[in-house]
């Protein structure tokens, strides 16, 4: 019987999971809520969320915006870095543009936001209406470019990287007196009707939208009768990558790196803290022995408007077939772990 005893202050699961391969992974998650404070300061979260099994969205499953992934996989490259929140201007002056951005150590990531606009069709002529005003505008993938369209020929097309979007059109008749993006790629501005920019956001994409879905490899005649039930053989672990590509980390993240939110908190144009360093360990008692399984910071989620701070820590080994044997996997935290993080300088 698999059993696990957590010795730290947040939230812990487990689950026994087979790769692409075959092979059965013994897998340990270790997911930590904390509290940001308007000095930058990181503290334990009284109110510490469990563990997600699977995607957790903001309204209707496909029909909103992901607010969490499932946690428990096999394997994550990377760390993935994500802000779900809202775009603020400075000090609450009024503004029709701005730019938000985040950063943590090497990963950064800027978007330009917009005041409402529309298409205004005069005189023969396409053009945009100047952004209104607005002192905060919240940053989510239906204010970004993306949607649907109905083709000359009754056939529905869909833009697969955000396909609850807004400007994604096939005629230019379908655009007129309807809404830009208020979300956008600074380096991709739209400029035409038909264009066709990258998707801005700082959250995460769902499973189903490009381009993780082409990761998840091809379920076609040959896999239904030489694989399933396992992943087909050209799965690519990139899938379980949900935040965008720019925000993904290749080297995990350990904790202690500086993160900046730039025009994302209300009262701070420039907020500023240090990610906690948590120094976890995780043992695991098999039939045979006890094992030290290594442990990787796999997801830093931050909800500012709610100051809050999740990281997600994941711990996979692999037991061959043998995944029956575990019997036990003990979390804790190293000694002399000083929870409570200090605001970042500078």
């Amino acid at each position: 019987m698999h059993q696990l005893v957590n010795n730290t202050p947040f939230r812990a699961d487990t689950s026994a999971l087979v790769d692409s391969n075959g092979n059965q992974f013994w897998v340990v998650v270790v997911k930590a809520t904390y509290a940001l404070s308007a000095g930058g300061e990181v503290d334990v979260h009284a109110d510490q969320e469990a563990v997600c099994t699977s995607p957790v969205y903001a309204g209707e499953p496909g029909r909103s915006s992901l607010l969490r992934d499932a946690e428990i996989v096999c394997a994550h490259p990377g760390t993935d870095v994500s802000v779900l929140g809202t775009a603020y201007a400075p000090r609450g002056t009024v503004v029709h543009a701005l730019s938000a951005a985040v950063s943590v150590a090497h990963v950064a990531k800027t978007v330009r936001v917009f005041g409402r606009r529309l298409w205004n069709d005069a005189f023969l002529r396409l053009a945009m209406t100047a952004p209104e005003e607005f002192t905060e505008m919240p940053i989510s993938y239906e204010s970004a470019f993306g949607g649907s369209a109905v083709l000359p020929d009754g056939v529905e097309s869909v833009d697969r990287r955000n396909p609850i979007g807004r400007g994604f059109a096939a005629r230019r008749k379908d655009v007129a007196g309807q809404p830009l993006p208020n979300i956008e790629d600074p380096d991709h501005l739209i400029r035409h009707w038909d264009d066709r920019p990258p998707v801005a956001g700082l959250g995460p994409i769902p499973p189903m939208w490009s381009p993780r879905l082409e990761y998840a490899g091809t379920f076609d005649e040959a896999w239904r009768t030489k694989r399933m039930p396992l992943l087909p053989a050209d799965y690519d672990q990139r899938f379980t990558q949900a935040a965008p590509p720019d925000l993904v980390a290749a080297d995990p993240l350990t904790g202690g790196e500086t993160m900046v939110l730039t025009n994302l908190t209300r009262d701070e144009p420039r907020y500023t803290f240090r990610l906690p360093r948590a120094r976890l360990t995780v043992r695991t008692l098999t039939r045979w022995s006890w094992l030290s399984q290594t442990i990787q910071l796999d997801r830093i989620i931050v909800e500012p408007d709610a100051m809050k701070l999740v990281m997600v820590w994941r711990s996979s080994l692999n037991c061959g077939p043998y995944v029956r044997d575990i019997r036990l996997s003990i979390v804790d935290v190293k000694p002399h772990l000083d929870l409570r993080t200090r605001p970042a300088r500078g």
